[in-house]
């Protein structure tokens, strides 16, 4: 492979694979009519308007970097992400081009880039194999099996919207974009030594973002085990790439629940038996330069296995369990997430991780509705950390959450912020939209449970974009009688936006109702419990304050045992 190259010149004949110690494909498309402009739309707008300018120098793809295994087949280091978006885009104009049957030459270049007969030039990393495979090397036409990670999606949308892109194109624009395409100039360094290669790949990203902690550190320890200049240096880096190789397999299923450096800092609390750490990266080099491979060896033991729990709690066991999931779907779970993963540290059963999810949803959802600057996490840290391998028993965490409930100005440390009269004070208030939509799931539950036992509850992900719906509709329909009480200033002011005349809805369901009268909205409310239930509060055939206030009088007293 020349330092100095051309688009085929670099591919062709090549067998090209991303290494699973590089990150999946993470180039994203415009969304919706955003006018924030994506990697992929400007990678392919930049590409038309070199073609319009009519210019005759070579378009630029920049600077490639390849860990060469044998002779023809290399891991790319460094320009993954562009390499993966032209293998898609000329994979698109290749199908464009096959409508009119492709030339000798077109046939040829196909082959020597895309796929032989028993051969595809490019991987990508493993876990979205199949699918960059089967549905854009080979045109799968079928049901897709299931998508499970961000990236494989990425993979499919930035498919579908070049081939969107390339729908209304003559073939001629498609030959010159073929031409431009494969001529264009770039250029490529080779490394042979495995361990230069992962940390040229580190310090060589081409994502276009500033490199991550997670990045940093990585690059941190794998540079210092290359210094130590121990006889084993090679034989520990390879462990650690197997290590980090499986945090990243992780990553590309986590990363639409919580960032990689997110996760790094609950490592670090856990490691470090504190909730007081940030994201910062001095105590780990400090530990590093004090402790070194020893202690960066242990470090990402912990990490990885972090990584790995916390990819079976938000894919596998939060959505088998209502406490569980109610947790995640709570969002502000970050003081939570530590407490998890010391729990599959210390191999809590499924039972008593569902009861600490619980205990810690409550005094987190109480955070959340009442107002005040105080600090959650230092009133948690003690009962963390007395949460530990020789007591990894749930009573201090869950005695703990109860004193806070219970607290009052004389209890220690003057802790009186989270108890059950400034909760009722909170709840007597409004609700932001987010809020109401997960309180009213809450009550939607409490609904299922009464009678039934072993019903399936319905998860929050169940419901299809939910909404909130006001009863009484915010602008008063202009068909009268419409069944709504009088839209004076008490019923604009304390009724209209009062959770009692909240529902729980999906968006389609909510847009479908508008502001129809109240008899006909009654009508159509059958979707689950708490919409059926709106008969129960109704007056004379109209939704009045007085039907307001007992719906609200009665959500708020299930809130307060609930929380």
């Amino acid at each position: 492979m020349k330092a100095s190259n051309t688009i085929y010149g670099m591919l062709a004949d090549k067998l090209i694979t991303v290494p699973d110690y590089q990150r999946a494909y993470s180039w994203e498309i415009p969304e919706g009519n955003s006018k924030r402009r994506s990697q992929v739309d400007v990678f392919l707008t930049d590409l038309e308007k070199h073609l319009k300018s009519g210019s005759e120098s070579k378009y630029y793809f920049g600077h490639f970097l390849f860990e060469k295994l044998d002779d023809n087949r290399f891991n790319i280091i460094d320009g993954q992400q562009r390499l993966t978006t032209i293998l898609i885009l000329l994979v698109n104009i290749f199908n464009k081009l096959k409508q009119r049957t492709l030339r000798d030459d077109e046939l040829s270049l196909y082959e020597a880039v895309i796929k032989s007969k028993y051969t595809k030039r490019f991987e990508t990393v493993t876990i979205d194999r199949m699918i960059f495979s089967d549905y854009i090397i080979d045109g799968y036409q079928g049901e897709l099996r299931e998508v499970s990670t961000l990236s494989a999606q990425r993979l499919i949308d930035a498919f579908n919207y070049v081939n969107s892109y390339l729908k209304n194109k003559d073939f001629n624009f498609c030959e010159k974009m073929l031409s431009l395409v494969v001529e264009s100039s770039c250029t490529t360094h080779l490394v042979e030594d495995k361990a230069e290669a992962i940390q040229m790949f580190i310090f060589q990203n081409d994502r276009g973002k500033k490199p991550t902690n997670l990045d940093i550190i990585k690059a941190d320890f794998m540079h210092y085990v290359c210094l130590d200049g121990k006889a084993h240096a090679t034989t520990i880096n390879n462990d650690l790439q197997s290590k980090f190789e499986s945090i990243f397999r992780s990553i590309a299923k986590l990363e639409k629940y919580l960032d990689e450096d997110t996760i790094l800092k609950y490592t670090k609390q856990v490691y470090f038996n504190t909730l007081w750490q940030d994201n910062s990266l001095d105590i780990l080099r400090e530990k590093m330069n004090a402790s070194g491979i020893d202690f960066i060896l242990s470090f990402v033991s912990c990490l990885e296995r972090t990584f790995r729990d916390l990819t079976y709690f938000f894919l596998e066991s939060q959505s088998k369990d209502f406490e569980q999931h109610a947790l995640v779907m709570l969002k502000k779970f970050d003081i939570a997430m530590p407490f998890i993963v010391k729990s599959y540290r210390y191999g809590i059963s499924e039972a008593h991780r569902s009861r600490l999810c619980k205990a810690l949803r409550t005094i987190i959802l109480r955070d959340r509705i009442i107002p005040t600057r105080a600090d959650l996490t230092s009133r948690m840290n003690e009962a963390y950390q007395d949460f530990n391998e020789k007591n990894p028993n749930l009573e201090r965490i869950e005695a703990r959450i109860e004193e806070l409930k219970n607290a009052d100005n004389s209890s220690r440390w003057r802790i009186a912020y989270w108890n059950n009269n400034s909760l009722s004070k909170a709840l007597d208030s409004g609700f932001s939209h987010s809020l109401a939509r997960y309180l009213l799931w809450l009550y939607e539950i409490h609904l299922e449970r009464q009678g039934n036992t072993g019903y399936e509850w319905t998860r929050f992900t169940d419901i299809k974009l939910p909404e909130v719906e006001h009863i009484a509709p915010q602008k008063e329909p202009d068909l009268k009688p419409h069944g709504y009480d009088d839209y004076d200033q008490e019923f604009n002011n304390v009724y209209l936006n009062s959770i009692g005349n909240y529902l729980l809805l999906s968006k389609s369901h909510n847009s479908s109702l508008g502001n129809q009268v109240f008899s006909e909205k009654l009508r159509r409310y059958q979707d689950n419990r708490q919409q059926r239930e709106v008969a129960e509060f109704v007056e004379n055939g109209c939704w009045t304050k007085a039907s307001i206030a007992k719906r609200k009088e009665k959500i708020l007293a299930f809130l307060k045992t609930e929380l």
